[in-house]
């Protein structure tokens, strides 16, 4: 059997034997003569906390699209931020590779043979062999 204790303390809630919801007047009770208890009742948990959150006072309504915008540019701010992290880390990494490849020595074992040779000996390159001309 569960006791009042068990249920929230909302202004409504519904018990085992009763279908429809009692009106404890809890919040009116708590909130005396700041609000008409019409008024209490008919907000749910997160409109009254908000209204107890923003000194007894309604919030703008637009102030949670005002809120999720400023969210979202702030999103969007980090996002921005990330890629242009990844572009710089990518300019320097091609940089570096650029620099890497300056030091490696040309391969041009053909260009090398003929300059070597001479040109004019008589001798020609075979699968990067020189071998001299029958």
């Amino acid at each position: 059997m569960k006791d009042a204790y068990d249920y929230s303390m909302s202004d409504t809630f519904v018990s085992e034997t009763r279908r429809i919801p009692y009106r404890t007047g809890f919040r009116a009770r708590q909130y005396r003569g700041r609000l008409p208890i019409k008024k209490v009742n008919a907000l749910n948990d997160h409109d009254f906390r908000r209204y107890c959150q923003n000194g007894c006072r309604f919030p703008d309504p637009e102030q949670d699209l005002r809120d999720q915008l400023a969210e979202q540019r702030e999103l969007i701010r980090v996002q921005a931020l990330h890629i242009k992290q990844n572009q710089d880390a990518l300019r320097v990494q091609a940089l570096q590779l650029q620099e890497l490849r300056s030091l490696l020595p040309l391969k041009h074992p053909q260009a090398s043979a003929r300059t070597s040779s001479g040109g004019g000996s008589g001798s020609h390159s075979v699968r990067g062999l020189d071998v001299p001309r029958r």
